[in-house]
């Protein structure tokens, strides 16, 4: 995954900070559709790379036959009867509702404020993500979950304000 996320959040930075690609001059241009043909050759270097990797099939028992409701997952539900996770579960659903919203429209509303290198921005902040993602084992051993998913929710909120109210010339 770190593999990945590294030659992703590398392409976007180039897109941003090296080539501009994301200014509003060089979108009304069409420069964007650069991202394509960069995103292609990456692809096709990556896929390339694939094929020297070692074959690694999965380890399974072949003498188990699976039953329905394991390959639908149906023995998860249980877990919804109860009732701290299913308040966790639900408050996950309804949390993604705006956070659908935010990464859908994020980069467009930024790009019409003029910030600028919006993208590369974004990026760095998806960056700081993953490296608080990987900080959870111990947010939770030293604050416990609900502290941290407090915290986490309040973090999603702070940047929601900071979107509604910032400005984009002074911050």
């Amino acid at each position: 995954m770190s593999g990945a996320l590294s030659v992703g959040s590398s392409r976007v930075l180039c897109i941003s900070f090296v080539f501009a690609w994301d200014s509003a001059g060089s979108i009304s241009q069409g420069a964007l559709r650069n991202t394509f043909v960069m995103c292609g050759v990456a692809s096709l270097i990556l896929g390339f790379y694939s094929l020297t990797l070692p074959k690694t099939p999965p380890a399974t028992d072949r003498t188990a036959r699976p039953e329905l409701r394991d390959i639908l997952g149906l023995e998860a539900l249980r877990l919804l009867a109860n009732r701290n996770f299913l308040v966790f579960f639900v408050s996950s659903i309804l949390i993604c509702i705006p956070l659908a919203f935010y990464y859908q429209n994020a980069n467009q509303f930024l790009t019409e404020l003029h910030v600028p290198n919006a993208t590369g921005k974004q990026t760095i902040g998806q960056m700081s993500e993953v490296l608080f993602m990987l900080l959870i084992p111990v947010f939770l051993n030293r604050f416990g979950m609900k502290t941290t998913l407090l915290v986490g929710m309040l973090a999603w909120a702070l940047r929601y304000t900071l979107f509604a109210f910032g400005n984009a010339g002074t911050w």
